[in-house]
Order: structure tokens, then C-alpha cells, then sequence
């Protein structure tokens, strides 16, 4: 019978740091509207595609589409619900909040309160989120923007 041995890594180490730096963006970045902090956290090669389609490639362009997203949502705040990680992957479940208090994809200012689901599924190397594909709620996102 052939066997074959693995090496024995301190997963656990690495999956709970990809946790940290996954926990330091939703509450440095985001809820501290920290975007000076995107060079620490985010390759330089970042790349993500947005819930609604965007695509965003690089450290410049996160800041500026989440700087859009602030204007839009200046209160915007992020609730973790649920993190898991494996390897150099993480999943996070969060309730994002906020005032629609600035032009989002074309809509004025409303002052609505949205509360949405959002699902990212993350990907870490060297330290750094080299890619994130949040998926997002966004029939009730724009049912909460424009009821009536």
C-alpha cells in the first residue's frame, strides 16, 4: 500500500491572519472610512468584481470606488455576521447599513436608510487581499432606494 505524507502547516496561523486583515478592511476601511489604509492591506494588483458588474483593478481605484460609496453613504457601516477562512481564501458575511445621502448609480440623494446581505469571498497572498468578490442583495438595495 502506497502513502503518501504531507508536511504539517500552522494553517490555523495563516487563516486566522487572512481573518485579520479581512476584519481590519470592513472595520479601518470602512466603518473608519480609513482609505489611507488600503497600501497595508491590498496588493497593488488588486482586482475585484463589484456585485453590480465594476470592475476595479488596483489600490487607486479601490480607494476611489469606495470613496464613491462613502459620498453616496456617508454613514456606510459594515456588521460582520459570520467569517470562515481555508488556505489563503475567506468568506465573510456581513449587514451593510447606511443613508442614501449622495448620487448612487444615477439615484439622488433619497435619505433612505438601506440595510442589505453581502457575501465576500476573498482571496490573500504575501499578507495582502489580492481579490475579493462581494455578492450583494441588490434587488433590495434598489427596491429600499426607490420604494415609494
Amino acid at each position: 500500500m502506497n502513502t503518501t505524507t504531507f508536511p504539517m502547516q500552522n494553517t490555523s496561523a495563516v487563516t486566522d491572519a487572512n481573518k485579520q486583515l479581512v476584519m481590519r478592511h470592513f472595520n479601518e476601511v470602512i466603518n473608519q472610512k480609513q482609505l489611507s489604509l488600503i497600501p497595508q492591506l491590498f496588493a497593488e494588483n488588486f482586482y475585484s468584481v463589484a456585485p453590480n458588474g465594476d470592475i476595479v483593478t488596483g489600490r487607486d481605484h479601490l480607494a476611489q470606488y469606495l470613496g464613491n460609496f462613502f459620498t453616496a453613504f456617508p454613514d456606510l457601516h459594515i456588521t460582520l455576521e459570520d467569517i470562515l477562512a481555508e488556505d489563503d481564501k475567506v468568506a465573510a458575511r456581513v449587514t451593510v447599513q447606511g443613508t442614501h445621502q449622495g448620487v448612487f448609480w444615477g439615484i439622488a440623494p433619497t435619505n433612505r436608510q438601506i440595510s442589505i446581505q453581502e457575501v465576500f469571498m476573498v482571496k490573500v497572498a504575501n499578507n495582502f487581499v489580492i481579490e475579493a468578490r462581494p455578492i450583494a442583495d441588490l434587488h433590495s438595495l434598489l427596491q429600499q432606494l426607490t420604494q415609494n
